[in-house]
């Protein structure tokens, strides 16, 4: 069996995960629906979505070893 450190992975830039690629995810606080509370969601602005924060909107992201870093 191999030790620990005879398995290194590269750190790779590829599409972000939790907005696959878009730079946008679904508002947490109306759900995507852009209304809360029969008003417009203060958290979105009435959009529905926010900017990624694993990305920061990019889109993309690097990981290292199936985390990001």
């Amino acid at each position: 069996m191999k030790k620990n450190e005879d398995f290194y992975e590269e750190p790779w830039t590829g599409s972000c995960a939790d907005c696959d690629g878009t730079g946008r995810v679904e508002c947490d606080v109306c759900e995507g629906e852009g209304e809360y509370n029969s008003k417009v969601c203060m958290a979105c602005n009435g959009d529905g979505g926010m900017e990624c924060p694993d990305c920061g909107g990019s889109g993309e992201a690097t990981y290292h070893m199936g985390q990001k870093i």
